[in-house]
């Protein structure tokens, strides 16, 4: 087993600390945006699956400019196990996303096929879930959040005739404006939310295609990792009596980290016109 990929799992279990919390799933982090623009009229769509299904589309304005789109959702239900104890427990989901921005491309001539790109845009999340332990069923904990991110990217990959392969890093800035859950088995009647949650996560992705003709088949594998997070203030409402109260929260901060992997296939037309 290489050093990236010891490190990359060992850095996947510290960035991962949802399984340590009551709350899971409350951090969806898409797969990068890497299409791989080499000319202007390139418009690239792609299909793949990873934390549910994404749907992704690039298109090339010019020879150096690329605008993209990508929508994402998780619907159903999956089977995990938590990392103290080994527990199975089920967490259903009902996740959504949408992301937009542009990109700016250079792809070398020389033999080394060379190809650097730069993406900047904005999204909104909506995870909306609740996990339960298999053995003792009933459920455990609800959540819902929503959070909108800004964020910047750097790709640099090698492009053969039939492969690319390359890494991407991606530095976002995630702003949480909702953050509430149930902890039916605490008290039933409580009402808990975070409020002021954000973090700066890094993310570095590997990427690996395979070519064939317009269609490419795609996997990437990396973490979200949360370079700053702040701490929260963490409120319980009572529905019985309205009553609303701050609970102590300086030593709380949620976990905002997460793997990042997905596989897809993407199909590549050229747009230019016949006469050019």
């Amino acid at each position: 087993m290489s050093r990236t990929i010891k490190l990359l799992i060992l850095l996947s279990i510290v960035a991962s600390p949802t399984l340590l919390h009551a709350q899971k799933g409350f951090f969806i982090p898409n797969p990068l945006v890497i299409p791989v623009h080499t000319q202007a009229n390139q418009l690239h769509v792609s299909l793949g699956i990873g934390r549910g299904y994404n749907l992704n589309a690039s298109y090339a304005v010019t020879n150096h400019l690329a605008l993209f789109a990508s929508g994402s959702f998780n619907k159903g239900t999956s089977k995990r196990r938590s990392l103290i104890g080994g527990s199975r427990f089920n967490l259903e989901t009902d996740d959504h996303a949408v992301t937009g921005g542009l990109g700016y491309f250079f792809a070398s001539n020389s033999a080394s096929g060379l190809t650097i790109e730069t993406y900047f845009g904005t999204g909104r999340y909506k995870a909306d879930n609740y996990w339960y332990f298999v053995k003792y069923g009933g459920t455990e904990t609800a959540t819902q959040a929503e959070y909108w991110n800004v964020f910047g990217q750097l790709n640099i990959l090698t492009v053969k005739r039939k492969s690319e392969a390359g890494i991407a890093v991606k530095l976002a800035y995630n702003q949480y404006s909702r953050f509430q859950f149930y902890d039916f088995n605490v008290d039933p009647q409580a009402r808990n939310r975070y409020e002021n949650v954000w973090s700066i996560n890094i993310e570095p992705v590997g990427s690996y295609s395979y070519k064939w003709r317009k269609l490419k088949l795609n996997a990437q594998v990396g973490i979200s990792f949360p370079l700053l997070t702040n701490y929260i203030r963490w409120y319980v409402m009572y529905p019985a009596t309205q009553e609303d109260r701050l609970i102590d929260s300086a030593e709380v901060k949620p976990g905002l980290g997460a793997l990042i992997g997905s596989i897809s296939l993407q199909y590549n037309f050229n747009l230019k016109p016949r006469n050019e």
